[in-house]
C-alpha cells in the first residue's frame, strides 16, 4: 500500500509522501497517475528511482520514547500542577466544572497540604537533569486556597536551592486583592486570567454564584495592578474563550484597543466540545468570516503586503504554528517500520496534574477518570497505563497505519475517551478533523511558499 496525499493549488500539481515525509512538486501525467493508483505507470518512474511512493513501511505502531519514559519520569519532570480546589466563586456556563460535562463538577473537595507537600516532593525528586522546574496552582478558582498556595511557595522555596523555580496560575482574576497581588509579585507569579473580551460578552457566561457578571470586578482589580504595580502586567496573559454567543470582532477589538490589556498577552480559544454532555456548539456566518478576514491579514502580513500591526496578536500567533508544521516537514525524517502518530505527549514526562486527592494524569484538560490516571502520589508512577496512554495509536492501528496525516496527527489521549474507557470509535471520529488540519498546514505551506515567502529567511 503506497501512503501519499496530492495537493492542487492554482499554480501546480503536488504530492505528500509520507515515506518520506516530502512534499514535492508533480507532473500533470504523474498527478494522473497517483489519482488512480496507477503506481506502476512508467510515468511514475522518475519518481520510483528516488524512492518515492514506495510501499508503506509502518508494520508496527509504537511510540518511539516508550523505551525512555521510565527515565524521563524520573529525572526530567519540569511542570507539576496543583488542583488546590474543585470549589469556584463563579459558575461559568461553559467550564469544565459547570455541569455540562461528564466526569466533572464543582465540589467543596479541597487539597490539603500533606498532599501538596507529596506532589512537591516529587517534583524535586524527580527533576534532577532540568535547571528549570515549575510549579502550578489550579482550580475551581486556585485563589479561594490562597494560603495553601502560600504554604507550598514557602516549602518549594525552601527545598530548592540549586533551580530556578517558575510559578504560576490560572485564575479568574475576581480575588486579585492588593494582599494577593503583592504575594504573587514577590515570588515573580506567571499568571492566566480569564477575560473573554467586551463586558458584554465577558458577562453573559462568566457569572457569580448570584448570577452577577464577574467583568466589573475583574477589570477593577486588573486597572490596580496597572496602576499600583505596572511592571507586573508584564507576567499577567489573558485567556478569551470563544463560544457561540461571543461576538468575534468585539472580542479581538477589545484586545487591540482597551488601554488597560492593550500591551498585555491574550489568546484566544474556542469552547472545548470534549466530553460535553450536549454536543451543541455551533458558530453562525459572521463569527466565521471575521476569523477568515484576519487569517487573510495574516498572510497578507507574512507576505509584507501589509503592516503586521493590522495584525490582532492572538492571530498572529498562528505565524508561529506555520513555522512549527513547515519545521516538521524539514526536520522529521522518513517514518520508520516501527512508530506512533503525532498528537500525544508523554504522560508524565514533562507535567503532571494532581487532584485534589493526590491522583495523577497527563494535564489539566484530561477527565479524571481511571483510565487516564497516570500514578498516584502515595504509589508513584503507573508506568504501564503511561504507555497505554502514549500508544493511542494501536487503538486504531489499521487505520493509522494507511492514514496520509499519520505524522501530523494532532489527537490525544483526551479526545479517545469514552464512558471513562479508551474508545476506537471516539478516536477515528476525530480521524476527520485531524486530517484537515493537517490539509491546510500543507495547504498554507503550498500558498505561501507560491506566493514568494520564504521560510528559511524568515525569524520568528
Amino acid at each position: 500500500m503506497v501512503v501519499c496525499k496530492t495537493f492542487v493549488t492554482p499554480y501546480g500539481k503536488y504530492v505528500y509522501d509520507r515515506n518520506k515525509n516530502d512534499l514535492i512538486r508533480i507532473s500533470e501525467t504523474e498527478f494522473e497517475c497517483i489519482e488512480n493508483n496507477e503506481f506502476d505507470s512508467p510515468i511514475l518512474h522518475t519518481l520510483k528511482e528516488k524512492r518515492y511512493l514506495e510501499e508503506s513501511m509502518i508494520e508496527e505502531i509504537q511510540h518511539p520514547q516508550c523505551r525512555n519514559v521510565q527515565h524521563f519520569l524520573q529525572n526530567r519532570l519540569f511542570h507539576m500542577i496543583l488542583q488546590v480546589t474543585q470549589n469556584c466563586n463563579l459558575r461559568c456556563s461553559y467550564c469544565a466544572y459547570s455541569g455540562s460535562y461528564e466526569h466533572r463538577a464543582h465540589s467543596n473537595l479541597r487539597m490539603d497540604f500533606e498532599t501538596a507537600k507529596k506532589a512537591i516532593d516529587l517534583l524535586i525528586e524527580n527533576s534532577v537533569e532540568n535547571n528549570v522546574i515549575a510549579l502550578g496552582f489550579y482550580g475551581g478558582e486556585p485563589m479561594l486556597e490562597m494560603e495553601l498556595i502560600k504554604k507550598c511557595v514557602y516549602y518549594t522555596k525552601e527545598k530548592v536551592k540549586d533551580k530556578k523555580i517558575v510559578f504560576s496560575m490560572t485564575t479568574n482574576g475576581t480575588l486579585l486583592t492588593d494582599s494577593n497581588i503583592r504575594f504573587i509579585k514577590e515570588y515573580d507569579f506567571q499568571i492566566l486570567i480569564s477575560l473573554d473580551g467586551t463586558k458584554e460578552d465577558h458577562d453573559i457566561n462568566r457569572k457569580f454564584v448570584n448570577g452577577k457578571g464577574s467583568f466589573d470586578v475583574i477589570m477593577k482589580n486588573v486597572k490596580h495592578i496597572k496602576e499600583n504595580y505596572p511592571e507586573f502586567m508584564n507576567n499577567i496573559s489573558f485567556n478569551a474563550v470563544l463560544n457561540p454567543k461571543s461576538n468575534y470582532s468585539c472580542v479581538r477589538d477589545y484586545f487591540f484597543t482597551n488601554e488597560v490589556v492593550l500591551e498585555s498577552s491574550f489568546m484566544m480559544n474556542i469552547i472545548a466540545d470534549e466530553h460535553r454532555k450536549k454536543e451543541d456548539i455551533s458558530f453562525d456566518a459572521a463569527f466565521h468570516l471575521a476569523r477568515a478576514y484576519d487569517y487573510f491579514l495574516l498572510i497578507m502580513s507574512m507576505l509584507k503586503k501589509c503592516d503586521e500591526k493590522l495584525v490582532p496578536r492572538a492571530v498572529l500567533e498562528q505565524k508561529r504554528g506555520i513555522h512549527s508544521f513547515y519545521d516538521q516537514l524539514k526536520d522529521i525524517g522518513c517514518v520508520g517500520k516501527k512508530c506512533h502518530h503525532g498528537g500525544p505527549c508523554i504522560p508524565g514526562g514533562k507535567r503532571v496534574f494532581v487532584s485534589t486527592k493526590g491522583e495523577m494524569y497527563p494535564c489539566e484538560k484530561v477527565p479524571e477518570v481511571n483510565v487516564m490516571s497516570i500514578g498516584n502520589l502515595e504509589y508513584g508512577f503507573n508506568l504501564d497505563n503511561i504507555k497505554k496512554l502514549m500508544n493511542i495509536g494501536k487503538i486504531s492501528d489499521k487505520q493509522c497505519k494507511g492514514c496520509w496525516a499519520f505524522i501530523y496527527c494532532t489527537q490525544c489521549v483526551n479526545q479517545v475517551v469514552d464512558k471513562e474507557q479508551l474508545s476506537q470509535s471516539a478516536k477515528l471520529k476525530h480521524c476527520p478533523e485531524a486530517k484537515d488540519i493537517a490539509q491546510r498546514g500543507f495547504e498554507q505551506i503550498l500558498l505561501l511558499k507560491e506566493l514568494g515567502y520564504d521560510f528559511e529567511e524568515e525569524l520568528l
